[in-house]
């Protein structure tokens, strides 16, 4: 009987997803499907023919489970009793794990969301297992992994972007990320090794693509547990693996060179992860160290590579390099650090140099523009003798006139 209902809904999809058959084929097609999708135990009985099928089904029924399931995690979670919010997150948790090298990339994010918006209801009160039946699941496969790695982005996501957190309540938003908290040690481990895998497997051309996507997948999430993670706690710190490091060594492509446009996505991702982690509330002293020290070196690796000659990517380097300086001087303030350090002064100066390299190594008037904030709020300390150190401020005035000509330039040729 499965098989024949499977057959069934088969039929209605291809009729409304692929266009053919009369307006009243179409239109009857159509119907039954919304009556699938609006029913819940007819959404979730389909859900499970399509996703639990032992055949690899095609794209377009395996979304259409996925959009039974989210219809339930969304529009009906109130009016189902706890086993079946339990069926909802098991069958959620297993077409997570059902993934492949092959997938289209629309059908891994449906997935992805799909967990996230179950877990943004159940976790952590009444599924206080979900990281870790998540990441047991892809059963050390980085193919299942990496998609956990991009539910739980989402989930983080949605509770600390502005664009998205309006949406939830702040107790159920301080909820999750209590709860990822929690969980962050072990959590972290596995995301650091699994990064290292994929920029291994980068070696061989032919998984250089496949390795480049894992690595924006682990970098999201990075970037999204960045800002509110206790990085100095001692149990990420037994983790082993210093995040700052990490994200500045692949703000850089790492050790491989700039030849397509995914290794362009990777630097694209660490950056965004390096600005993340610039931002947390919990850097330190120590770690607002390691973040000026960092941003020139990946600034002149970059260079070094070429990076200059794609204007895009040139422009989001700089609008990288502005945010760093500007939440470094941000964290120097709350650490109360009046008078920078002689180590914090010589970086602070090292990282002004590398922004004005950044600024006339640019052809674009975009980066020039992106930078503006960073050149305002250095002046302006180094007149009040504040937050920077004898060395940075004597770096500002004699930069002066290099980022002045600079700014003139594009100006008058642009």
């Amino acid at each position: 009987m499965a098989r024949e209902e499977l057959a069934g809904l088969y039929r209605a999809l291809e009729v409304e997803y692929g266009g053919g058959g009369s307006a009243a084929v179409r239109s009857e097609a159509r119907g039954m499907l919304q009556t699938v999708q609006e029913r819940p135990e007819l959404a979730f009985h389909a859900a499970t023919l399509i996703l639990s099928a032992s055949e690899e089904q095609p794209a377009f029924a395996v979304v259409f489970g996925l959009s039974c399931l989210e219809k339930l995690a969304t529009a009906r979670w109130n009016e189902l009793g706890e086993g079946e919010k339990g069926a909802v997150r098991a069958r959620a948790i297993e077409a997570a794990s059902r993934t492949s090298a092959a997938e289209a990339s629309f059908v891994r994010n449906k997935k992805a969301a799909l967990v996230a918006q179950v877990a943004l209801r159940e976790f952590p009160q009444r599924w206080p297992g979900m990281v870790e039946e998540l990441v047991s699941s892809a059963a050390g496969e980085d193919g299942a992994l990496e998609l956990s790695f991009l539910a739980l982005a989402e989930l983080a996501e949605e509770c600390t972007d502005a664009d998205y957190n309006g949406r939830l309540p702040a107790k159920r938003r301080t909820d999750v990320l209590k709860g990822l908290n929690a969980s962050a040690a072990a959590l972290l481990s596995e995301l650091f090794a699994f990064v290292r895998r994929a920029y291994a497997a980068r070696s061989s051309a032919e998984s250089r693509r496949l390795g480049a996507r894992r690595l924006v997948a682990g970098l999201r999430c990075l970037r999204h547990f960045a800002t509110w993670t206790s990085w100095e706690s001692e149990e990420l710190r037994a983790v082993g693996t210093d995040p700052i490091e990490l994200a500045a060594f692949l703000a850089a492509n790492g050790e491989l060179g700039l030849e397509d446009e995914a290794d362009g996505e990777v630097c694209v991702a660490a950056l965004a992860a390096f600005k993340a982690l610039a931002s947390s509330a919990h850097l330190d002293a120590a770690a607002a160290l390691k973040v000026a020290r960092a941003t020139p070196r990946f600034c002149e690796a970059l260079y070094n590579k070429g990076a200059a000659r794609t204007a895009s990517f040139w422009a989001a380097l700089a609008a990288a390099v502005n945010d760093v300086f500007r939440e470094l001087c941000g964290a120097l303030a709350r650490l109360s650090k009046q008078r920078a350090d002689p180590e914090v002064d010589e970086a602070m100066a090292a990282l002004l140099l590398a922004a004005v390299g950044v600024l006339e190594a640019s052809a674009s008037r975009k980066a020039a523009e992106a930078m503006l904030p960073l050149w305002r709020d250095a002046s302006r300390l180094a007149a009040q003798r504040k937050l920077l150190g004898a060395v940075s401020r004597g770096c500002v005035r004699s930069l002066a006139p290099r980022v002045l000509d600079r700014y003139a330039h594009h100006a008058c040729c642009q």
